[in-house]
């Protein structure tokens, strides 16, 4: 809270030294180079002050609660809407989306042990093949050729 009132204090002390110039001289400042940088250093001091104090807010508990509140309920919301959606489907005799999910997935299930069982018939054919490729080899005698 002290670094807010120092860089405002900041702030003010500069853009008070340079309206007391301005109304001293009775005009402008003399140079654009001047005037510019004074410019230029006021709306630095601005935006990093601006800055730092949105960071703080952001990171705040208070903040990060309240978005967490506000995600939960947007997610709550979400279901109610699907789950009325659902019923609304049920009332009228006619499939809704939780049905067709859970069909799919029955499906994918299914597909993934059809799957898996393929396998596990590859690896014992490709077992078989080569226990019966070994007796055949063993007979052959090496130097011999098969005519």
């Amino acid at each position: 809270m002290e670094t807010l009132f120092g860089d405002l204090q900041d702030f003010m002390r500069m853009w008070l030294d340079g309206a007391t110039k301005r109304a001293s001289s009775g005009v402008m400042p003399q140079s654009e180079s001047s005037a510019s940088d004074g410019v230029k250093q006021m709306r630095d001091m601005y935006f990093q002050a601006l800055g730092q104090r949105s960071e703080e807010f952001m990171r705040s508990p208070q903040f990060l609660e309240m978005m967490k509140q506000g995600r939960d309920a947007a997610v709550a919301m979400r279901q109610q809407t699907n789950d009325m959606l659902a019923r609304a489907h049920h009332a009228v005799g006619s499939l809704a989306q939780p049905d067709v999910d859970s069909l799919l997935m029955a499906v994918r299930r299914c597909e993934t042990r059809v799957l898996d069982k393929l396998e596990e018939l590859s690896n014992r054919m490709s077992e078989l093949e080569g226990r019966h490729e070994e007796p055949r080899a063993r007979r052959r005698k090496p130097g011999r050729s098969a005519k």
